[in-house]
């Protein structure tokens, strides 16, 4: 059934001892675990006696679906396939916890989860319980408060410590002297009484499924011993993106049965710290599984990519991995097709007047004339990738392409309130909640749904009467916007009432409908006044609200434009890599943490800036880290490609940051 390679065959049927899998890129990985459930179904165990988790919803049913094919081809095992549909037990770490508070959570004095919350929500309740906080602070403690901390750190500050308060090692190990222990301690009755109103009614985060399942299984043997009862084999995938406290659960499942583990990844592509991945997890329990007896194997054959660009592949991630913590192995590529190598697209950053241009332009203009060159020897566009390191340029890229009348397709994250729909949505609520706001009232008129040309708009705002703008729209422009002006008299109108009527007065619906979709959901989760909406849309703007964005066509001739992060576990012909010249942003936040580690915060003293030795230390760790991801991420990237990929470098390196994917790629291709 399975046409193995001898790596893949003793990764799927070797069973009875722990093991630990690095599956290089394109490795054939899922084959394997397909393979490995199998096995030990016919070893005699059933679905919910195996524990599978993978790190996305969409790659759980992948699996689901790929095991359930496998299984009707195999008659000996096919009366199963309704046991695997149907099992819980395939999916995310985040739906397992999900089934343990449902099936346990009672033992903690929760009542069921009504809900995961939404970050629209999260936010909602973090303001409500900030200003309680504020509130309780007398003149003097609140002058104290701000003499350290701007008033737009300080409700971060409290954000941080909410976001922080399982992981980092607060009263007992921070220094007393310190203003962040101080901070913590006035803050601290508020967090908790945030995190008992939201569980004491069913309300959960994804980050309180971990740390409440994890308290299950510390303080609850019966349930403990009845899970390691139950579950005779753990398969994890993509363990490189494993947290502290998901190995932490995976632990208490285990006991001392370490034969029932299996777990597969590659170090080299944990690109998740935003999400409290921890790469060091992998040494460690590589570490752990041989002291345990297990084995630690590799699959490093790739069969994604042709065999002349894996040799230039391994060349240059030798380059980015020879100080790195994650050790480098190279592939073998299992497609004995050879084809281009690396192709570097030297552009200039001097014009014709020998001034500098700008690099970001020339790096544009170089990658525009090389897909004139792609597609004049006749390459389907459909067939190319353009991946970048953060998604802000992505728009910059996608208007000079259809400029040109190239179709593009773009994958991105982006803030809900960086869209004209969402804009145009917010100025109809702000001039239905108050006409006399000229310029939302001016810019609903100029928006879609209404259309009326700027022309119009100019003669009624230069109509020489005395009237407000808001009369002289009642007047030009009765009766067809007689609807809107005699809802705005309405004492109370819900978002409800106003969307209905915007919808049946106009043929207009949003282009950016996932924008919509996404903005509407909060808006229908309680009975919205439009008063409430707009005070809640204005918070969300203010914290940034991000969601994946999907525009443009689906055509297969529409060049593919995204994230490496978008862009993981996928594959494409043909890959530009562009977007190389900076260094990932290293933010510091006001308060940085780092697991078993005491917090820091920076803070205020007159007009210097306070870093204590302790936020130095965490700075220093959180720098590397973020440089050594960078590296990883940088990998992704160019393992994404099948046929060939080409990188866009400047041809002077002067001014290029150190640490920038430039940088690296320029060492990187020079090395031998």
């Amino acid at each position: 059934m399975f046409n193995f390679t001898e790596e893949q065959r003793f990764a799927a049927l070797t069973l009875g001892k722990p093991m630990v899998i690095t599956a290089a890129a394109g490795s054939g990985k899922t084959t394997v675990l397909v393979a490995r459930y199998l096995e030990l179904l016919k070893s005699g165990l059933l679905p919910t006696e195996i524990l599978t988790m993978t790190f996305t919803t969409e790659a759980a049913e992948q699996l689901r679906k790929r095991i359930s094919i496998a299984l009707a081809k195999d008659l000996s095992l096919s009366h199963l396939a309704k046991e695997v549909e149907r099992t819980r037990f395939i999916g995310t770490i985040h739906s397992f916890c999900y089934y343990l508070l449902q099936e346990f959570g009672s033992l903690l004095g929760y009542p069921p989860i009504e809900e995961i919350i939404s970050d629209y929500q999260f936010q909602v309740k973090i303001e409500t319980a900030y200003r309680k906080w504020i509130h309780s602070l007398s003149s003097s403690q609140l002058a104290s408060v701000l003499s350290k901390v701007s008033r737009s750190e300080l409700r971060d500050l409290f954000l941080s410590f909410y976001e922080a308060r399982n992981t980092a090692k607060f009263a007992n190990k921070m220094d007393e002297e310190d203003p962040t222990f101080s901070f913590f301690e006035t803050i601290n009755p508020f967090l908790v009484e945030l995190e008992m109103d939201l569980h004491s009614n069913g309300l959960f985060r994804f980050d309180d499924l971990e740390q409440l399942s994890l308290r299950i299984l510390e303080n609850h043997s019966n349930v403990r011993t009845k899970l390691q009862t139950q579950f005779k084999a753990f398969l994890i995938d993509e363990f490189q993106d494993t947290s502290q406290n998901q190995w932490s659960i995976f632990q208490k499942l285990l006991g001392n049965e370490y034969n029932k583990l299996f777990v597969v990844g590659d170090p080299k592509q944990s690109i998740y710290s935003f999400r409290h991945a921890d790469v060091s997890l992998f040494y460690k329990v590589s570490r752990l599984t041989e002291d345990w007896g297990g084995v630690i194997a590799e699959l490093n054959t790739n069969f994604r990519t042709q065999s002349t660009l894996i040799l230039d592949i391994n060349r240059f991630s030798r380059n980015f991995f020879n100080t790195n913590p994650v050790s480098f192995q190279p592939m073998t590529s299992g497609k004995r097709v050879e084809g281009e190598p690396i192709k570097i697209n030297y552009y200039d950053c001097e014009s014709n007047t020998d001034r500098k241009t700008d690099k970001k332009k020339a790096e544009l203009n170089a990658v525009l004339e090389a897909i004139d060159e792609y597609q004049q020897k006749g390459n389907r566009l459909g067939d190319l990738a353009l991946l970048f390191r953060m998604g802000d340029r992505i728009d910059s890229y996608r208007s000079a392409l259809i400029a040109k009348g190239i179709l593009v397709n773009c994958t991105q994250t982006l803030s809900l309130f960086s869209h004209h729909d969402i804009l145009d949505l917010n100025h109809y609520l702000k001039a239905l909640n108050r006409p006399s706001d000229s310029f939302s009232l001016a810019a609903f008129l100029y928006s879609p749904w209404i259309g009326l040309p700027l022309s119009e708009l100019a003669a009624l705002r230069d109509d020489e009467s005395a009237l407000p703008f808001e009369e002289k729209v009642k007047n030009h422009l009765s009766p067809r916007l007689n609807w809107f002006f005699t809802l705005s008299n309405h004492f109370r109108v819900s978002v409800r009432e106003a969307l209905f009527a915007l919808f049946e007065n106009s043929s207009y619906f949003p282009i950016q409908y996932e924008a919509f979709f996404e903005w509407l959901k909060p808006l229908t989760e309680k009975h919205y006044s439009i008063v409430e909406a707009l005070n809640d849309l204005d918070l969300w703007k203010k914290e940034k609200i991000l969601f994946k964005s999907k525009s443009g066509e689906t055509s297969p001739h529409a060049i593919k434009l995204m994230t490496v992060h978008a862009a993981k576990g996928l594959e494409f012909e043909d890959v530009f890599l562009v977007d190389n010249l900076r260094k990932a942003p290293t933010q510091l936040p006001i308060l940085l943490t780092a697991p078993n580690e005491p917090p820091a915060m920076k803070y205020r003293e007159k007009t210097e800036v306070i870093m204590s030795p302790q936020y130095l230390r965490l700075k220093e760790i959180k720098e590397q880290l973020d440089t050594e991801e960078s590296k990883r991420i940088l990998y992704v990237a160019i393992t994404r490609a099948k046929n060939t990929l080409t990188l866009f470098l400047p041809s002077e390196m002067k001014g290029v940051a150190q640490g920038s994917w430039a940088s690296l790629l320029s060492q990187a291709s020079k090395s031998s």
